[in-house]
């Protein structure tokens, strides 16, 4: 799912030198997290909600014509959103098939975003009319209940990310090289910039390195940044050797202080930056490099 990273908690805790490292004191005291609550992204969080509002509307119509059947209504949007997720996976899939056929297991990380909308919302829309084809006192609160929930996701998934672009800037990442000096991400020749957060011992961001080593080889004027979050430079080293990666910019944030600062509450998350190191999205969980190709293409001028 999208929300496919590993939650920083307590119970995540290791020892490193005599000292323990939480990964949970990097969450943000002030005010919950925009982009994840827990180690569920909050888009899954709005879609899982619009489409519980819609069949919820289909349930409970107030206005029951003969013939009308609450019951069927109701599992009738149910499969039409469970359809147009499926539409929507595989006509993105198809788009970028070229980024998935190198590694087919990669179609199945639902985490990574990767849904063509457009194509779900029609194939909803056509099962709900396929389906209420001979219970036509269905059909008018079965689309109304899915319009409505569309309409809402919509809206709140706009005011998510104006939130999100309301957010710090590039400046506000803290970042050292493996071998400890400064380095400042503003310095990239006027780039857009991607940052990935990620430790070793996150599953999710070992499976998304190779798609971030590929996208740092074959996608020109963008820099990609790869920021480990809380360990040693002796344990980055260690990881990068011993899984042969070719990374570029690789840094280290020991004090997991970005995590705190973006309210970052899992690890892998991806931020991507415009030119002038402004925020523009924020991805919580594993990408491939299909979805990263699209979020680029999507969030970046021609």
């Amino acid at each position: 799912m999208a929300g496919d990273g590993f939650d920083p908690s307590p119970a995540a805790t290791r020892s490193d030198g005599g000292r323990l490292y939480y990964p949970a004191q990097c969450r943000h005291r002030e005010s919950p997290s925009v982009s994840s609550v827990g180690p569920f992204s909050i888009h899954v969080i709005v879609l899982a909600g619009c489409a519980l509002l819609a069949w919820l509307v289909a349930r409970f119509w107030p206005v029951r014509q003969a013939g009308y059947q609450p019951r069927a209504a109701a599992s009738i949007v149910f499969d039409a959103v469970l359809a147009g997720l499926v539409a929507a996976r595989l006509a993105f899939v198809a788009m970028h098939w070229r980024d998935y056929a190198g590694q087919l297991w990669s179609m199945l990380a639902l985490g990574d975003g990767g849904f063509m909308w457009q194509a779900g919302l029609i194939c909803a829309a056509l099962v709900a009319l396929l389906m209420t084809r001979r219970r036509r006192p269905c059909r008018g609160p079965v689309l109304v209940a899915l319009a409505l929930g569309a309409l809402v996701w919509i809206g709140a998934s706009a005011l998510q990310q104006r939130h999100v672009r309301s957010g710090p800037g590039l400046e506000s990442v803290a970042a050292l090289t493996v071998a400890g000096a400064h380095a400042d991400l503003r310095s990239t020749h006027g780039q857009p910039v991607v940052v990935n957060l990620w430790a070793s011992w996150c599953a999710p961001c070992r499976r998304e390195m190779p798609a971030f080593a590929q996208a740092q080889q074959t996608i020109p004027g963008v820099t990609f940044a790869m920021l480990n979050q809380g360990e040693s430079a002796e344990e980055v080293n260690a990881f990068l050797h011993n899984q042969g990666l070719k990374l570029a910019n690789v840094y280290r944030d020991p004090d997991s202080a970005t995590m705190h600062a973006f309210n970052a509450q899992v690890l892998p998350t991806t931020l991507f930056f415009d030119q002038q190191g402004r925020l523009l999205d924020i991805h919580v969980g594993e990408l491939t490099l299909a979805s990263l190709r699209a979020r680029l293409r999507a969030l970046t001028p021609p």
